[in-house]
């Protein structure tokens, strides 16, 4: 099955021809460590992901926002899904949803920086779902596999990092 990248409001991202992302197969979210507790949120209202829907990202392929009336706490977060099914969905498998590295910026990370991505600049590779504070930062990491490795292998230390301060 060929990895497909996402690029918000733009359709299929061009490097889904060019570049093949492969993580571990070890779980549906080889990039979970210790994600869980390190998930961006609004601080004013305590919204996972700001708001957006997790599975909608995989459904539609779109960063969309979830609804009021669809709505689940996890992991001391408020989750939002734009349907029920997508709630449950969700609740089945919250790992298969839940962005790699948090929805930290996946480029800082290889960086060995922890820094908020933007839920609407995004990739979805090998199922994974990114977030990148920016789209330069998204094009590096779709097109590198150095950034991609880099990313993967520094998370583990970049959370011990962000749990000493």
């Amino acid at each position: 099955m060929a990895n497909q990248f996402m690029k918000a409001g733009n359709g299929i991202f061009t490097a889904c021809l060019m570049v093949g992302i492969v993580f571990s197969t070890a779980s549906a979210n080889p990039l979970l460590s210790e994600v869980e507790q390190h998930v961006i949120a609004d601080p004013q209202s305590g919204l996972a992901l700001f708001g957006f829907d997790p599975v909608t990202y995989h459904v539609e392929h779109a960063a969309r926002l979830g609804l009021k009336g669809h709505e689940l706490y996890h992991k001391n977060l408020l989750w939002r899904f734009r349907s029920a099914a997508n709630l449950e969905a969700f609740r089945a498998d919250p790992s298969a949803y839940i962005p790699a590295f948090g929805g930290n910026d996946g480029f800082s990370v290889s960086q060995g920086m922890m820094a908020s991505g933007d839920p609407e600049t995004f990739v979805i590779a090998s199922g994974t779902l990114v977030f990148f504070r920016s789209p330069e930062n998204r094009d590096r990491f779709a097109t590198d596999s150095d950034v991609r490795r880099k990313a993967e292998v520094s998370w583990p230390d970049v959370v011990r990092q962000h749990a000493a301060h």
